[in-house]
């Protein structure tokens, strides 16, 4: 995946709409979370799939509201545009602690996603979230 013709007005936007949603993420916003997302976005995470915008703030309210602390950090990504439509993968890394637990948890991960260009911007068509164990 290793873009050929740069659309760099669209990279730019794309980039700001995954650095919205970990900015959502860490100041756990469920309202913000869920405005990144097309109308009938699908987020698949942890066996799960959440599909539409409706759905999409239910879930961010329940995952956000079991957490003391969530801090996400988004890494590095390559973005490829195709006209209206784009393909991008995020690494990121999250500390977090449930309220259940006294204990701080890493985690790591990789987002793979479909971003399709709206009357409102761009936004996430479908978004999967992998656990990294081991990298080759």
């Amino acid at each position: 995946m290793i873009p050929h013709n740069v659309d760099l007005e669209a990279e730019l936007a794309i980039r700001q709409l995954a650095a919205a949603y970990t900015d959502a993420v860490n100041r756990q916003c469920p309202e913000d979370a869920a405005e990144v997302w097309a109308p009938d976005g699908v987020l698949l995470f942890f066996g799960r799939e959440v599909v539409g915008a409706e759905k999409l703030l239910k879930a961010y309210r329940n995952t956000f509201s079991s957490f003391r602390l969530l801090f996400q950090m988004t890494h590095s990504g390559l973005v490829v545009v195709d006209g209206d439509s784009a393909k991008a993968r995020w690494w990121i890394s999250e500390i977090n602690q449930p309220l259940d637990d006294d204990q701080h948890r890493m985690f790591f991960g990789l987002y793979q996603d479909e971003i399709v260009r709206t009357e409102v911007g761009w936004r996430f068509a479908r978004r999967r979230l992998d656990e990294v164990r081991s990298v080759h």
